[in-house]
């Protein structure tokens, strides 16, 4: 059946291909079978500003056809297996194994996006947002289209992966090249890893900035990713943002302060904690949002004092934003989402927080964005913040957006009583190996889970932190593909933990999607294997009519999973006692038999593919002579008269 699809494959996500028959549309299945485009990225030294780019694809048997097009900033210089259309893009020939695009990437892109973080008056200025130096290179991983033909039902899924070669790291985002050091730390559900390149002088050390981006984290959602790249940019070169994020990846100049209400390193954290979609009236919240919780979480950390967080948030009175009207963009004055955004962006945290007598915050109104299903508009975050603070509080809150009024900074006082104890914030962390039991194996692993059989218990032990301010009751679910199977519950008071376990028994062979708190695994389910007899041999091997020899089986499971089943002995074609046993990965297991013969010949047992002869024998006549002895002559006496013979036959005479 032939099937027709159109991708287009963003950098970093995976894409399922949606087809359409000619004739019909018949139900499609998920399949393992997947299109993988690599990049892999080199430096050009001797062609500073371009960077080596290879666009590598792994094609499934069923996909016939696939086209892509190439970056709008790139000039393809070699191909294999690929060949333009006259249109721009490259077809496949079908039949190359491992196609693949050499591309002469253009790197240094332009751009304005943040401002000085400085107490004077904010202003943009252009420069550079990406660069290729020669000797080093701070690039983004290029977006492409690619469409594919497939025959059959089964639907290939599609994936990204970038890679470098020589000295750098890539993420799915953004690519560092060049001599570099990384620390990498898990920072809630979210592997960080902090590339400080040796063309760099950072301002504070890498520990530290890690420190301030953790502390954090706990006023924030869950990560919707689980590894990031974060580069210190060399101030080197010109560049127009103080930093820059894409979705999982992140770049913050090298000379920036931990220490600063403009917090960059974790004014880009924060972006990338952002899972959701504006409209045109709520576009200010994309920046005003990491722009107040980089000053509040400064604050939070001792960092700076009140004064100066309430200084930067009160530069949003500036009479250059009286007419901003944060709904509206063509309205705002100098980077007003910034900064009068910031402003309102905090009034809300601290309305939410005071109304509620700081049982809610804006983290909540955080997570209820990412966790909708559709852009965010001012409807939606009307109804939010009613549900959070109530309607009056709503009203207010929605004229600072929709008008031109303007908030009033807080005072420190009122900050204490809004903000000195936080809500209850209950944190899930997996607290050791997870526990696999079950009739084949006992076991305990960390990091991935190995294929299970149907009946095997999985058990996932937790610590439950309530990282607020407040007591509070939890409920903590451990789900399989979105359904709760098992639960977690108590009350915690602030700073207060708990340990549970959680566990579930698979029942059926498939691939399930595990979930707790923020962390998800996915495990194959499949049938037991089927032990192997890898050795036989029987003591002794050759034997007389009658007597009885001991068969030994060495049976294994060299598969991935436990095996169950039974191993059945022949002698000559006839079934001996069987053997029942379960075996877990890589172990192996020593039977004995005892078996006795009483047919002479060779005798053959067999068990799995291997086979041995025993031989069975008649006894052999052995023939016992007696020695003839002289009557009244033994063999003592013997011996003494040739002892005697002896003397007299050494005598001389004289």
């Amino acid at each position: 059946m032939l099937v027709g699809s159109l991708v287009v494959a963003p950098v970093g996500a995976s894409t399922t291909a949606a087809g359409t028959d000619q004739a019909t549309q018949p139900a499609l299945t998920a399949s393992e079978d997947e299109i993988v485009r690599t990049f892999t990225f080199s430096l050009t030294p001797e062609e500073p500003g371009v960077v080596d780019v290879r666009m590598q694809f792994a094609v499934p048997d069923q996909v016939f056809e696939l086209e892509t097009s190439v970056p709008e900033r790139a000039t393809v210089t070699d191909t294999n297996g690929f060949s333009a259309d006259g249109t721009g893009n490259y077809t496949w020939d079908g039949e190359t194994t491992s196609p693949s695009i050499s591309l002469a990437l253009e790197a240094n892109q332009t751009g304005q996006y943040h401002y000085k973080p400085s107490r004077a008056e904010p202003d943009t200025e252009r420069g550079l947002m990406f660069v290729d130096t020669g000797d080093w290179a701070l690039v983004s991983v290029p977006g492409t289209s690619v469409w594919w033909r497939y025959r059959g039902t089964t639907r290939p899924s599609f994936e990204t992966r970038t890679e470098v070669a020589g000295s750098g790291m890539a993420g799915d985002r953004m690519v560092y090249l060049g001599p570099h050091s990384t620390t990498t730390r898990d920072i809630g559900d979210q592997t960080v890893s902090l590339v400080v390149p040796d063309a760099a002088t950072l301002e504070s050390d890498p520990e530290s900035i890690l420190d301030t981006i953790e502390a954090g984290e706990r006023a924030l959602p869950p990560s919707p990713v689980e590894r990031s790249l974060l580069i210190a940019a060399p101030t080197s070169v010109e560049w127009g943002p103080y930093g820059l994020a894409q979705q999982t990846d992140a770049w913050v100049r090298a000379d920036q302060s931990i220490s600063d209400p403009n917090n960059v390193w974790v004014h880009e954290f924060v972006h990338l904690r952002q899972d959701f979609e504006t409209t045109t009236d709520t576009r200010w919240i994309r920046e005003a949002m990491p722009e107040y919780y980089a000053a509040a979480l400064t604050l939070d950390q001792g960092r700076i004092d009140f004064e100066t967080f309430a200084e930067h948030l009160e530069r949003g009175t500036n009479a250059r934003y009286d007419e901003t009207v944060l709904s509206q963009p063509d309205t705002w004055g100098s980077l007003a989402n910034y900064v009068k955004g910031a402003l309102v962006y905090g009034t809300i945290d601290y309305r939410i927080r005071a109304t509620s007598d700081r049982t809610r915050s804006a983290r909540h109104l955080f997570a209820a964005m990412n966790a909708h299903d559709g852009p965010i508009d001012q409807a939606y975050l009307d109804a939010e913040l009613a549900e959070l603070g109530g309607k009056s509080v709503a009203a207010e809150l929605d004229r600072f957006i929709t008008t031109t009024r303007t908030p009033s900074m807080w005072s420190a006082q009122d900050h204490e009583t809004a903000f000195g104890a936080s809500p209850p914030v209950f944190v899930t962390n997996v607290n050791g190996p997870i526990e696999i039991t079950g009739p084949y194996r006992n076991t305990s692993v960390t990091g991935s889970i190995p294929t299970l059989v149907p009946g095997e218990r999985i058990t996932i032990p937790v610590t439950i932190t309530n990282d607020g301010g407040t007591t509070g009751a939890y409920a903590v679910p451990l789900t399989v593909d979105g359904v709760p199977v098992a639960n977690a519950t108590g009350t915690l008071d602030s700073g207060e933990n708990a340990n549970q376990r959680l566990s579930y028994t698979v029942e059926q062979p498939g691939r399930i999607q595990l979930a707790v708190g923020t962390r998800s695994w996915t495990a194959e389910v499949a049938e037991p294997e089927t032990p192997e007899v890898m050795d036989l041999w029987a003591t002794p091997a050759t034997i007389r009519p009658g007597e009885s020899v001991t068969l030994t089986l060495s049976i294994a499971n060299p598969g991935e999973r436990p095996a169950t089943g039974t191993v059945t002995p022949r002698l000559d074609g006839t079934a001996l006692e069987p053997i029942d046993l379960d075996l877990a990965v890589n172990e192996t297991a020593e039977r004995t038999q005892q078996i006795t013969l009483d047919g002479t010949g060779e005798h053959t047992v067999t068990a799995g593919d291997r086979s041995i002869t025993i031989n069975v024998v008649e006894p052999t006549e052995t023939r016992h002579t007696t020695p003839t002895q002289t009557p009244g002559f033994t063999a003592a006496a013997g011996v003494i008269a040739a002892l005697f013979a002896g003397l007299i036959a050494g005598q001389r005479d004289w």
